[in-house]
């Protein structure tokens, strides 16, 4: 058996090594977790590998990420976000910067009934894109805030990244749903403020849209019926206390499915592809959730996350401080890590770290959430600049260059949430 110190100097590096090498993700948490636990335990660390790598199967939390997964390539499928763009762009699209403010509205609404930021992205940007271009915005700017209002999804409920930290973190996933819910669409209405602004200063790269009447826009409305529809059949059952989040996504999913039916909007070969799909994506997070229950393991063992909890607590820092470090891990963490398994890598020492702190683990949830969210628009790793990227065909270091403004906002929200934790604590406190 080694020293913890040792330990973490042969582990950290190698996981760094194997990343930068181009290494999968999941292979490079197994492998060095595996490591780790050969050099304390000895060959009996096979049979705890073993253990571990299947533990996220057993685990009834976890089967949320495919239900929510699935819901939302159900609606990417029945093509409702051109419903929403079509119904935010009648409202919005006169302002200055509305066809921006349009995007980001829809991103936040299919967030509603979507986990994913990819699919957001996938669904959003193909019909947003072109508008915005043929109205005369840089593929910049236009790039940029479907990146980042895609990542919208990540903080709205559902959401898979709320699944993940939940889980690590041993909360309450319901909770943690519903604590996004103020803080998500603050961010909305603070993208739409910047670009409301920016369409303002810089009317020629941000023009406005098309006015339309007010028959049109009311017409448009027609898409809050089975958003809302899908919205009281997850949430009405997590808040009033009958249904566990991946019972209510079920349910979702259930009428997810009607809705497409009946309005003839899913056909049976998209049907396939979803489910598809929601195997492929499904299947590479849990794999990354594998590995990463793997090294959560080694790392308990050893003793690294009681002393790097023991070493971070006595700087005696001020808990903001000490925050704003964690924060500038997870931005440098976030640009080489898929936001999955930078949480895998993270949560385990920061949580002990933050209620030791006093810090609401709930609150600080949310903190993590809006970290994915950097995550997913910094190169270069940042998938929904991928996502946008095969899109829209703009290279990913443009879109990056349109996305990083709204890193900014992230920073500020993330400073708001930790002064005034009731943002994402006040609705959590209401459920029954």
């Amino acid at each position: 058996m080694i020293s913890t110190g040792l330990a973490a100097w042969i582990v950290f590096p190698l996981f760094l090594l194997l990343l930068f090498s181009g290494t999968p993700i999941f292979i490079a948490l197994l492998g060095v977790g595996g490591l780790g636990l050969f050099l304390f335990e000895g060959p009996r660390a096979f049979l705890m590998m073993n253990i571990k790598f299947f533990e996220p199967l057993w685990d009834f939390g976890w089967l949320a990420i495919p239900v929510y997964i699935w819901l939302g390539n159900v609606f990417f499928f029945s093509r409702m976000g051109e419903e929403l763009y079509d119904a935010f762009n009648k409202w919005m699209g006169w302002l200055p910067g509305g066809l921006g403010i349009a995007t980001t509205g829809s991103d936040a609404i299919f967030g509603v009934i979507n986990g994913s930021s990819m699919a957001a992205c996938a669904t959003i940007a193909p019909i947003s894109y072109p508008a915005m271009r043929k109205a005369g915005y840089t593929e910049v700017i236009a790039t940029g805030i479907n990146a980042s209002a895609g990542g919208l999804a990540s903080m709205i409920p559902p959401s898979v990244n709320m699944i993940v930290y939940a889980n690590l973190a041993l909360v309450s996933l319901g909770q943690l749903f519903f604590a996004g819910f103020i803080p998500g669409f603050l961010l909305a209405l603070f993208f739409s403020a910047f670009l409301f602004v920016r369409g303002l200063l810089t009317p020629k790269s941000v023009p406005r849209g098309v006015s339309f009447s007010w028959k049109e826009r009311i017409y448009s409305l027609k898409v809050i019926g089975p958003v809302a529809v899908i919205f009281l059949g997850i949430f009405g059952g997590i808040y009033a206390g009958i249904a566990t989040p991946s019972e209510a996504g079920a349910i979702g999913c259930i009428f997810a499915l009607i809705l497409s039916i009946v309005k003839r909007k899913l056909s049976v070969a998209e049907f396939l592809e979803s489910l598809v799909r929601t195997g492929r994506v499904s299947s590479m997070l849990f794999m990354i959730m594998a590995g990463g229950y793997v090294l959560n393991y080694f790392f308990f063992i050893s003793g690294l996350q009681d002393a790097v909890r023991t070493m971070i607590l006595g700087w005696r820092a001020p808990g903001f401080v000490i925050l704003l470090g964690m924060w500038v891990v997870l931005m440098f963490l976030g640009m080489i890590l898929e936001t999955s398994a930078m949480y895998m890598v993270t949560v385990p020492f920061f949580v002990p770290v933050v209620n030791a702190l006093g810090i609401e683990p709930i609150a600080f949830g949310i903190i993590m959430i809006l970290a994915g969210e950097m995550a997913q628009i910094t190169p270069p790793v940042g998938v929904n600049l991928f996502v946008i990227n095969a899109v829209t065909g703009v290279p990913v270091m443009r879109v990056a260059r349109g996305a990083a403004p709204y890193v900014g906002i992230l920073w500020l929200m993330m400073v708001l949430i930790y002064f005034f934790p009731k943002i994402a604590l006040w609705l959590p406190g209401k459920m029954w």
